[in-house]
């Protein structure tokens, strides 16, 4: 007897499967110093900034950088489904709760999570990375609805840039991911999936706050007979200008430090969501969707040397088409193929030379991405669930130097292309799982460079291109319903992107000849699930090889290397208890240890820049008919921001004791819900990146209405 269509519909979401009722689920300094990276980081400490921007600006003026899952609750159902998808790995699912009186942005959603580190650059609306179990942003891969969002020139994904209010559920695989997620990412992914109602659905929200914060959204969901749509639009606007201490760029002297306000910080954003689908006929659907974004932003620079008149702004849009059929049949034959277009346009300007080494500047992008992808998923057995995935991606990036002179940077280009195939075999009924994966992918690059600044960075001109063979497995062993054992081994890797490879802006020279990052990976744990309870265990070790890493080979420029070389290790835990009705406690701890293995003798040993060793979340919450209260408790260890680990507390990263608290009052008759929340109710005044800082003690206030 082969699974039933109900089973195969679970393992069939292409843009994810798996969800949670509640919200968790297991599952500058002013130096002028050229800069080096560790461990795949690409050397980066941006504060408004986006992709390609941060990275031109604040590369030149940082020295030695490496480069809220609100509520835990589990629904068994939504837990099923994810493991339906990938029953062996480590997965996170998290429900926002932005409509239940919560003002967050996806930062923090995410950083409550065990193995998770999030870096933000201000206060909500910011410049955010998501880190996984050490692993550098750029490692990390992020997608909305399975479509990649990562860029071909950085990589690194800035989280503020997608809207939490339209966002239904986030999935969080902490190593291995599913074969509909791909290409593959060394270190983990985060899928967001959109919302998506039945039948005629509406929700609005607002919230204002400190800092003159502001957001308004509304979604609206249709359906009817073999029509369905759903539409999102979002603004969000904040002045951000908190108070803070500035250093006066000494650390160590705390006699210059004064208070100060942060300036040129104004930061205002339009987003969007039109999703469509329309079932041909039974079982054969056509699907469409697009996702635009634009902001216009201040780029304030550093805490203790404030950038008056630089700015930024970026306009991204996301289009996916295509069409799926199935389940068919006592097998589930599934197919699914689509099409989509990811567009990326920038603008720094910096008509003082405020940033980086003082040099003026007006930098545009054209960052484009076009990738065709197909799944295919059947049962050949009652002990089999065979998934097999293709797709082949076209990417291209430009740049112009405006001013003093205006000057084309060249077209660099690639070609990828990505084979999977997925087993999830189950010998003995539920008790036993085995899930063996192989992935092959290549690229070719054709690259056309040249360099703002011949006096410090040559053109080049040439291909590359490469092929990586990357076989994993799992294992899960479940004696009993409420117990579960399971581990994962493989291989993993990431290509350079363009500007590791071809450099920008004449302080970073290019160096085609890198070679992909490449690393072993395993963990093994369990979980527990008796009634009311949820616990998991995690240990998880990784070795990084070839990683790029930025080294100074001239007064003022830097080339990308593969010198690079990290052993981490460590461990998670996460707890959700229903002591009684309408009451969960919750919490996440991660010790993880971060070890640079480079060659290079200061640096061999240390640990890995911005990546505490102990995390720490609590979450305690109460919800009696119309009333709700919660208080939370977020705990993050001192760590260094150099990779020789020369630079401890003050002038590194402190460590922080976050306390956050709110309540929301359900008007039951209209459904509308009114909440107060106060962010770092201690007013600990903390940096996520040396010389960049965060806000202090906010308080916010939101409406929301659902139909």
């Amino acid at each position: 007897m082969t699974p039933s269509e109900a089973e195969l519909q679970n393992k069939c979401h292409y843009s994810g499967s798996g969800s949670v009722a509640r919200r968790f689920a297991p599952g500058d300094p002013t130096t002028r110093a050229a800069p080096t990276a560790q461990a795949g980081e690409a050397c980066l400490a941006p504060t408004h900034l986006s992709g390609r921007l941060f990275a031109i600006v604040l590369l030149l003026s940082s020295p030695a950088i490496a480069a809220e899952i609100d509520e835990v609750h589990v629904n068994s159902t939504a837990l099923q489904e994810t493991e339906a998808e990938s029953p062996t790995a480590f997965v996170t699912v998290i429900e926002p709760e932005t409509g239940k009186g919560r003002v967050e942005d996806l930062a923090e959603v995410l950083k409550e999570a065990a193995g998770i580190e999030v870096q933000s650059y201000g206060g909500l609306g910011s410049f955010s990375t998501i880190m996984i179990r050490g692993a550098s942003s750029a490692q990390v891969g992020v997608f909305v609805d399975g479509v990649p969002v990562m860029g071909s020139n950085m990589g690194t994904v800035d989280l503020s840039t997608i809207p939490v209010s339209n966002i239904e559920k986030i999935e969080i695989y902490r190593s291995f991911t599913p074969a509909f997620l791909a290409p593959s990412n060394m270190g983990g992914a985060v899928n967001i999936v959109t919302k998506k109602k039945p039948g005629l659905s509406a929700e609005a929200g607002t919230y204002y706050g400190s800092f003159v914060t502001r957001d308004a959204n509304a979604f609206i969901s249709w359906n009817k007979d073999k029509l369905s749509l759903t539409g999102f639009a979002e603004y969000f606007g904040t002045n951000g200008d908190f108070r803070y201490l500035n250093d006066n760029g000494t650390p160590f002297n705390p006699n210059d430090d004064f208070w100060d306000t942060r300036k040129n910080n104004v930061s205002n954003s339009f987003s969007g969501n039109v999703d469509g689908s329309y079932e041909i006929k039974e079982k054969l659907k056509l699907f469409f969707r697009e996702t635009p974004f634009w902001r216009n932003e201040g780029v304030p620079g550093t805490g203790s040397v404030q950038a008056l008149h630089s700015s930024y702004e970026i306009f991204r849009n996301m289009v996916e088409a295509g069409v799926e059929t199935g389940p068919w049949g006592d097998t589930g034959k599934f197919f699914r193929f689509s099409v989509s277009d990811l567009l990326t346009l920038d603008k720094f300007s910096d008509p003082d030379g405020e940033t980086g080494i003082g040099v003026p500047r007006i930098i545009t992008g054209n960052d484009n991405s076009v990738l065709t992808r197909a799944l295919f998923r059947f049962a050949p057995s009652e002990k089999h669930i065979m998934t097999a995935a293709a797709g082949v991606g076209y990417e291209a990036f430009s740049s112009t130097n405006e001013i003093p002179v205006r000057f084309n940077g060249g077209t660099s280009q690639r070609v990828s292309w990505y084979l999977v195939a997925d087993d999830t075999i189950t010998p003995v009924g539920n008790i036993l799982t085995i899930t063996p994966s192989i992935r092959v992918e290549g690229v070719c690059d054709i690259y056309d460079y040249r360099p703002f600044d011949p006096a410090y960075s040559n053109p080049l001109n040439g291909t590359r291109t490469d092929t990586e063979l990357l076989p994993s497995i799992g294992i899960k062993v479940q004696p009993l319903n409420w117990l579960a054992i399971k581990g994962n081994v493989g291989l993993v890797a990431r290509q350079p992107y363009f500007y590791e490879m071809f450099g920008e802006s004449g302080s970073v020279t290019g160096n085609p000849e890198l070679q992909p990052e490449r690393g072993n990976e395993w963990d093994v744990g369990l979980v527990l699930s008796p009634p009311t309870l949820h616990f998991e265990y995690a240990y998880f070790q990784s070795y990084m090889t070839d990683l790029i890493q930025f080294m100074q080979n001239s007064q003022k420029t830097t080339i990308a290397e593969n010198i690079g070389k990290a052993f981490i290790t460590g461990h998670e835990f996460h707890l959700s208890w229903n002591p009684f009705k309408g009451a969960n406690l919750s919490g996440s701890y991660t010790y993880q240890n971060a070890l640079s293995l480079s060659p290079i003798p200061y640096q061999h040993g240390k640990q890995l820049p911005y990546r505490p060793k102990n995390t720490l979340f609590v979450r305690a919450e109460y919800e009696w008919e119309w009333l709700k209260v919660w208080y939370e408790f977020n705990f993050i260890s001192d760590n260094y921001f150099d990779t020789a680990n020369l630079l401890p507390t003050p002038s590194g990263v402190p460590p922080r004791y976050i306390h956050n608290a709110g309540v929301a009052f359900l008007i039951p008759r209209v459904n509308i819900r009114l909440a107060l929340e106060g962010k770092n109710l201690s007013n600990c005044r903390v940096e996520d990146f040396a010389g960049y800082p965060l806000p202090g003690i906010s308080f916010f206030g939101s409406v929301t209405w659902k139909l």
